[in-house]
């Protein structure tokens, strides 16, 4: 289960490869597993990734979403 920033979130995969993410999923301003708005208060951080071309991307999710992968 993913409680907070500090667990392993960075080790989730992404729902798709990252240059198929949306460009709101790619910068973390909506959820990378179900595409809504989160919160600094709600989110977790998947951590930076890079995209094929190097490009850092700073995806996102909602605790709710970031558990239902994990498990």
């Amino acid at each position: 289960m993913v409680r907070s920033r500090g667990d392993d979130a960075t080790s989730l995969p992404l729902p798709l490869l990252p240059h198929d993410l949306s460009d709101d999923q790619r910068r973390g301003a909506v959820c990378a597993y179900c595409g809504l708005a989160v919160s600094t208060g709600s989110a977790v951080d998947l951590g930076v990734r890079h995209d094929g071309d190097g490009v850092r991307i700073f995806p996102r999710a909602h605790r709710d979403c970031a558990s239902h992968v994990a498990s």
